[in-house]
């Protein structure tokens, strides 16, 4: 994706319909101690979107989480509405900007994000994982896909406690909702 520089048009997208296919998949990667559990309303308004990349987006979030769950745990995928303050947006990150945003949160009940690397969880190549399992491209792409997507990502972590990665997708005006 970095390489090739050619992305589809983003057309209007159901979050919930990607977050069910998602879960289907990563269900199959996740092992027998991790459960999944997806909280997401029908009727949440539609975003414009890629539908592959937001896969991929939720499908590395969903792989790390695994990762950071080796002895067995919770991974909660929950999509809802939020209205952001620019006090808000602050307090997300350095890319979020106040408004309606659709979020879809992947929480897990893991090990959580050490302090000292936090500032380089989004930076290419960086990894904490051995070098023959893992590229450090993952959460770099998320970031790019966000950014996009005209969206931008937030998270939370307590060491022994697990994280929260948190994406933030404008909501369509009505005028331009789907049903």
């Amino acid at each position: 994706m970095f390489a090739r520089g050619a992305d589809q048009a983003l057309t209007p997208v159901h979050i919930a319909s990607v977050m069910r296919e998602t879960a289907a998949i990563a269900a199959k990667l996740l092992g027998r101690g991790i459960t999944l559990d997806i909280e997401a309303s029908p009727d949440l308004p539609a975003i414009l979107g890629d539908s592959s990349q937001l896969h991929q987006v939720m499908m590395n979030l969903c792989v790390n989480a695994r990762d950071a769950m080796p002895g067995g745990g919770q991974l909660r995928l929950v999509a809802s509405l939020v209205s952001l303050t620019a006090a808000d947006a602050r307090a997300v990150g350095p890319d979020a900007v106040a408004g309606e945003f659709l979020t879809v949160s992947v929480r897990d009940t893991g090990t959580g994000i050490a302090p000292e690397i936090r500032d380089r969880l989004f930076d290419p190549f960086f990894t904490t994982k051995p070098r023959e399992t893992a590229t450090g491209l993952g959460l770099a792409t998320v970031l790019r896909i966000m950014r996009r997507h005209r969206g931008f990502i937030g998270f939370e972590t307590e060491v022994g406690d697990g994280t929260c990665f948190t994406c933030y997708f404008p909501v369509l005006p009505d005028s331009e909702r789907i049903g």
